[in-house]
């Protein structure tokens, strides 16, 4: 009986020690996983991030010519023929 109830221990132990290497393994590879989903959406984000960069640096070049022309002509007097207004206004 002795014999017995020793080997069913040891086969229990065995099987929580195969077990915990499996949940082990699997841990591991769960972690993998989402490490490799992680900097995959990191670089679809900065995939993202460099075409609206683009973008924007080519509004930017438009708009600078505009903005820098306005920014100049600020200080100067207005017309009068600006600030007339005609009777049928």
């Amino acid at each position: 009986m002795r014999v017995q109830l020793v080997c069913v221990v040891l086969l229990a132990l065995a099987s929580c020690s195969l077990c915990s290497d499996s949940e082990e393994e699997m841990k591991a590879l769960e972690a993998d996983l989402l490490t490799n989903m992680y900097t995959s959406k990191l670089l679809q984000q900065d995939a993202f991030d460099l075409e609206n960069s683009s973008q924007e640096k080519e509004i930017m070049k438009r708009k600078n010519p505009y903005i820098l022309k306005r920014q100049l002509h600020v200080n100067k007097a207005r017309r009068p023929y600006i600030l007339k207004r005609s009777s049928y206004y």
